[in-house]
Order: structure tokens, then sequence, then C-alpha cells
């Protein structure tokens, strides 16, 4: 008797409408992916003090310490389709410190250390072609 309420009080229970129980699945998918992820994971763009995109960087953060940080880049100041690419040899992130390595703009080495700023951003310095400048790291 009772299973047979459960069944009948089941039935008559109002269902959502296809597009409402669809949207709620995507929804609830996109939160699982995103829980598997860190901070860092992500597009972020590497900015000069002038406000000039210099490198576009794309960041793998597995959430919890699942793995290491991973990170490729792309320069959007070369417009050939071959040398405006690279994956990022070194990236690390120690307490407040985000250092990155990799071979850049025309094969010259870059290095950068920045700190986390109170906006949610990074800035420091890269060093590059041994040259040094102050830089700012921002999500997009």
């Amino acid at each position: 008797m009772l299973v047979a309420f459960m069944v009948l009080a089941m039935a008559s229970a109002p269902t959502p409408p296809p597009d409402a129980a669809f949207e709620g699945r995507m929804r609830d998918s996109f939160n699982a992916a995103q829980a598997l992820q860190g901070p860092l994971d992500g597009r972020w763009t590497l900015y000069d003090a002038g406000g000039r995109a210099l490198y576009a960087i794309q960041i793998v953060d597995p959430a919890g310490g699942g793995g290491p940080l991973q990170a490729a880049w792309r320069d959007p100041r070369d417009s050939r389709a071959t040398g405006a690419l690279g994956v990022v040899s070194d990236i690390a992130r120690t307490g407040g410190a985000l250092r990155l390595s990799f071979a850049g703009h025309g094969g010259v080495g870059a290095t950068l250390v920045l700190r986390q700023d109170r906006h949610g951003g990074w800035s420091g310095r890269m060093v590059e072609s041994g040259n040094a400048m102050r830089v700012t790291l921002r999500r997009d």
C-alpha cells in the first residue's frame, strides 16, 4: 500500500518543462567542471605598463593539488602562424607569488615573477632578452 502511494505521488508530481531540465543539467555539469579547477585555471593576458598586450597565457590549474600547474602562451604581437605559440617550460605558485619561464617572442627567454594584487590579478616584472619591465597579468 505504501509503495502504491509513493508511485501515485511521484506520478502526479509536476515535471519541469524539458528546457528547464536541460538547463539544470547543463548548470550542474558546468559547476562540476568548475569544481575541478583551481583559481588560476583559465585564460589570462600579460600587459606591459602602458597597457599593451604582450602574451595571452592559458593556465591549467587542477583543484585540490590534483597535479602541477601547466600553461601555454600566444604572442598577439606576432601575426605569423609559426613562432607565435609555445609551452610555458616552468610555472610555479608558492605562497602569494607566481613564477613563469618560457622561450617567448622570437625564441627569446622570458621569466616572470608576479605577486597577486587585491583585484585578483597579478603584477610584477618580466625579464625578456635581458630587459626588465613592469607587467600585469589579468584574467580575460
